[in-house]
């Protein structure tokens, strides 16, 4: 007891030095903690080496595309019109000027169309970028007998056609914490440019989860934790009503 008693004597007689020390900790702890990444990818879930671990390491090397794939998503009120299509376009140009590739959306792949001319068959080969004279009913028209497309329905657009998609894809050796809060950064300033349109934009993906959710996190934790200090030091000066004693018992 008296050991005790000697040790918190000391203390509130070096306050000076054991308040400057706890600053330079807090400084430390906190440079510390900006350079902390939370590891947001499957992997974590293998605790151990084994045949599960190898497997899924195996699948990933051969089919990597699904944690490189960045997205965003259109939702319109109605059906989808030129003034549409051309922020989609926007959007797929931020994608490439962030340096994205394969970059796939509505306007750029090419569909399908079969007719006659004079009885004779024809295919025509329609990109919806490059369509002359394109209007909202022509447009509506291609999309309508496309719905449920097998390729493009689930992938460019949902099935009600209320919701587009553009995806694009880091390059396999980019795909690291730093590169990932640079593109997802860059784009979230290069959408917010856009001009505003009627319909919802989102961006999601894989690597834009990955940072995301971790930054969300630290930036709640951050306002938790100085809240909490704050209310600790209104309670502690409100006992002691001393300044120096309340700063001590933090």
């Amino acid at each position: 007891m008296r050991r005790r008693r000697a040790f918190f004597d000391l203390l509130t007689r070096r306050r000076t030095a054991v308040l400057l020390a706890y600053g330079l900790l807090m400084v430390a702890s906190l440079a510390g903690l900006r350079q902390l990444r939370v590891d947001y990818s499957a992997e974590q879930f293998f605790l151990f080496d084994g045949q599960e671990r190898a497997d899924f390491e195996e699948f990933k090397r051969y089919f990597p595309r699904e944690d490189l794939q960045v997205s965003a998503f259109l939702e319109v009120a109605g059906p989808l019109t030129v003034e549409d299509l051309h922020r989609l376009a926007s959007v797929a140009e931020a994608f490439r000027a962030v340096g994205l590739h394969s970059v796939r959306w509505l306007g750029g792949v090419e569909l399908i169309e079969e007719g006659t001319e004079e009885g004779t068959p024809l295919v025509r080969f329609i990109r919806l970028e490059d369509e002359p004279g394109l209007d909202d009913a022509r447009l509506q028209e291609l999309l309508e007998a496309r719905q449920d497309h097998p390729v493009w329905s689930g992938v460019l657009w949902g099935r009600d056609q209320r919701v587009f998609a553009v995806h694009g894809f880091l390059e396999p050796g980019e795909n690291t914490d730093v590169r990932r809060r640079e593109v997802t950064q860059a784009l979230q300033t290069r959408l917010e440019e856009l001009t505003p349109g009627t319909g919802r934009l989102a961006l999601n993906g894989l690597p834009v989860l990955r940072v995301t959710v971790p930054l969300a996190l630290s930036s709640d934790l951050g306002r938790l934790l100085g809240l909490g200090i704050l209310l600790t030091l209104v309670l502690v000066w409100s006992y002691f009503r001393r300044t120096g004693l309340s700063l001590l018992c933090l």
